[in-house]
């Protein structure tokens, strides 16, 4: 008799520990749920911040593939890098060819363009169109992604700027191949007129003179800069695409 109510006093133990380690699973279940239910509602919040944003600017400016990208990473970037000015945000849209203006800084908080410019991208990278990237020396091409700016220096090009690519293996050669922001008299409408297109640099978004130093002034020392193509490379490759789960919900 004794061994039948230690039998059931087993059964019953096992039977109260299975309820509650399903009773634990449950929890687990709902608090991953919950979860989920308040990310996707911190995207859809965001999404909608982008969307506001992005109505203010004027029309024919960035295209929202750009901005969308651009606000994107900046949203995972801010949780791992510290950017001076975080309201300021360039966005360089090679989705346009070089006969439109390109070269976007926008001031997030105000919901507006600070300066809409011209730009040129690398002699390799393109003609009119920028379709080809490279992170190499010597190859004169553009290199897609996010930066960080860095100091104004004086250079052949006169006062110029540092560019400090943060993608490892898309942009991080930067400082190595002097890619920088600099003025040049080939970014320019009589240019164009000349040639069809803007003249080329060496992979720099060279500016145009006369919007160069106020520019350069504005987004100098430690704003978040990003170059932006629609390349699928980049996209898939880009560990901080990839890393931004907003972007990644919305593809």
């Amino acid at each position: 008799m004794r061994r039948v109510y230690i039998f059931v006093a087993v059964l019953a133990f096992f039977s109260t520990l299975s309820s509650s380690e399903s009773k634990t699973d449950d929890t687990d279940v709902l608090q991953k749920t919950l979860q989920s239910e308040i990310e996707v509602k911190s995207e859809e919040s965001d999404v909608k911040s982008f969307e506001k944003i992005f109505s203010q600017l004027p029309e024919n400016s960035v295209s929202w593939e750009a901005f969308l990208s651009a606000m994107s990473g900046r949203a995972y970037l801010q949780t791992q890098d510290n950017f001076t000015h975080n309201n300021v945000l360039t966005i360089v849209d090679f989705s346009k060819p070089s006969t439109e203006e390109r070269f976007f800084v926008i001031d997030i908080e105000k919901e507006e363009i600070l300066f809409s410019s011209l730009t040129a991208h690398g002699q390799g990278t393109g003609d009119n169109m920028a379709t080809r990237f490279s992170n190499l020396p010597d190859s004169h091409q553009s290199s897609l992604g996010f930066y960080k700016t860095g100091e104004i220096y004086y250079g052949r090009h006169g006062r110029s700027m540092f560019l400090n690519g943060l993608e490892k293996g898309i942009n991080d050669k930067a400082r190595e191949r002097a890619i920088v922001v600099h003025a040049a008299e080939y970014v320019s409408p009589s240019f164009i007129a000349q040639h069809g297109r803007l003249g080329r640099s060496f992979g720099c978004p060279a500016l145009p003179p006369s919007l160069n130093e106020a520019i350069i002034k504005t987004i100098s020392g430690g704003t978040l800069f990003y170059i932006y193509a629609p390349d699928q490379h980049y996209m898939q490759t880009s560990q901080i695409m990839q890393s931004s789960q907003l972007f990644a919900t919305l593809q």
